[in-house]
This record gives C-alpha cells, structure tokens and sequence, in this order.
C-alpha cells in the first residue's frame, strides 16, 4: 500500500512539472508584439536606450517661430521682452503638447502649439514639430495657425497630427471664433504639411471633401481624373485645386465643377499636372474656399507622382 501511493505521489510530480514547463515553451515561440512590429526599426540603430521627451523638455527648449521670424528659449514655457507696444512674448499654450511617433522610426516625437505676441492685441498661434534625437527635443518645422484661434484637443494618431479647434467665421470678430474645425497634419520632408481639414455648418453638419481616386501614390501622365463626393455642396458648386512639389511649393491652381446631389454633391473632373516636372511626386489639394472672407472649409488631399 505504502510502495502503490509512492508510485502515485512520483507519477502526480512528473504530471505537475511537465504542465509547468508547457506554457514557457509556448512563450518563447510566440510572434512579436503589435509594438515591435507596427514601425519598422533601423537595426543599425537601436531605440532601447533613448530618452523619452517630457512636456518640461517642451517648456524649456528653443523654438524658431514663424509670425515674427524669431528664435526664443522658453523658461517654464513662456518668454518675455520689452514693455507696451515694444513688448514681444511667447506662450507655450497649456495642453497643447501631445507624444507619437512623426517621422517613422519607432521613437516617440511630440507636438505643441505655441502663441507669439508682438506688443498689439494678435496672439498668433503655431504648430510646432519636435523631434527626439537621441532623447533630445529637436525642432524641425511650424505651421501657422492663425491670429486667436482656441486649441480645444491635439493628439498624434498613426503618424498624423489631428487639431481640433475654433477659428473666426465669416462673421466673427478677431477675438471670438466660432467656426468649428478638425485639422489633419503629417511631417512630409521636413516639412508640416496640412492633408485634410473638415468645418461645421451652422446646425451642425460637418463639410467633408474626400477623394475616392486616384489612390495615393498612383503615377499619372500630363492630366489626372479625379473622383470623389462632397457632405455640403461649396458655393457655386465649385471647387478649387492647388498643386504642390514635395517641398511645400505651389506649382499649379485652377478649380473644378461640383454635382450637387441634395445638400452634398459629387466630383469627376480632369486636372492638367504638366506643370509638375517629369519623375517627381507632388501632393494634389481640393478645397472648399469661403467667397465671404477665403476661410478654408473643407480640404482634402493626395500624393501622386507624375510619369
């Protein structure tokens, strides 16, 4: 009796010591994690040992900024100089600043805006792109906001850099804007550059332009066809088009006529490209432009090359 319970008690260990060693076997062959698979990495250099970027390295670093073309360093994300009208101060906006990878290479970058006055009653506002190099914050672009603009939310989704904010309407003074937008930003060759923009009616409607062809990245000749739809038809049902080489620069504009359908509409129209040179990419823009005061209403966006 003694010997068969032993027996038992050494078969019962052998069981319980083999179901412990299974789940370590099975870990180790697991697939990588979403997160060391979702950008890919230059092995040459790796990111374990980077710094992350910290809103106090954004309140107290240098910034280049666009309205008045200086280069300040913030203390506790403000500067200041001078008094009265020959006063000049820069604001680091209170939860401005958002953390996400912009330029693709698995370390986390960050964005803020930042307000500019130069002695009168204009704040003018700015995007500002921070790279970390090698735990360092580093700026490599800005982007003009505009004049009082209200920041309402920022954030970095998949690469791109979403604002939700109130700018002035056609009927709106300078100090009070109301018209609601969500702007969308990505860092193209160094550069900020705007791809997509909605606005709202006044009951509420978003205005949306999307393109449904071509697909990004499609090689086209001397005109392109493009295609899409429209959630509130622009005035005169039309639409314009702007041309821009990969470093920003305009190289075309024209406009294109709009199918209302109901409140919306839709777009099938050819556009002449031949202004941009042979072999080279270039981003094509459709926008829906106030014929009150040009505010930009809706805007959407995508890179092509030319054959």
């Amino acid at each position: 009796m003694k010997t068969t319970n032993l027996f038992g008690m050494l078969v019962f260990v052998s069981l319980v010591l083999g179901a412990c060693g299974t789940p370590a076997a099975t870990a180790t062959a697991l697939p990588p994690t979403p997160e060391a698979t979702m950008i890919p990495l230059q092995p040459a250099t790796p990111t374990a040992g980077i710094a992350p970027l910290t809103m106090p390295m954004l309140r107290n670093m240098q910034y280049s900024l666009p309205f008045y073309n200086r280069t300040v360093s913030l203390t506790d994300g403000s500067y200041q100089e001078g008094a009265g009208g020959n006063s000049y101060s820069v604001i680091l906006l209170d939860n401005t600043m958002a953390f996400g990878d912009l330029d693709g290479d698995g370390v986390a970058d960050a964005v803020a805006v930042v307000s500019e006055n130069g002695g009168g009653s204009g704040e003018f506002e700015s995007l500002i792109a921070i790279l970390d190099q090698a735990g360092t914050p580093a700026q490599v672009s800005a982007a003009q906001l505009g004049d009082r603009v209200q920041i309402n939310a920022v954030s970095i989704q998949d690469g791109q850099v979403m604002l939700q904010m109130l700018v002035q309407g056609p009927n709106d003074p300078m100090c009070c804007p109301s018209l609601p937008v969500t702007e969308t930003y990505v860092l193209s060759n160094g550069n900020l550059v705007l791809v997509h923009l909605t606005s709202e009616t006044a009951d509420g409607t978003k205005r949306i332009i999307q393109i449904e062809s071509p697909a990004a990245g499609t090689q086209v000749a001397d005109t392109v066809e493009v295609k899409g739809s429209m959630s509130v038809a622009p005035f005169e049902n039309t639409l314009g088009y702007r041309l821009y080489d990969v470093t920003d620069n305009q190289l075309a504009e024209g406009s294109l006529t709009v199918d209302a359908t109901g409140t919306g509409g839709t777009f099938d129209a050819t556009i002449d490209v031949s202004p941009v040179p042979t072999g080279t990419a270039f981003r094509l823009v459709l926008l829906d432009i106030s014929a009150a005061d040009g505010t930009t209403l809706a805007l959407d966006s995508v890179d092509l090359s030319r054959k």
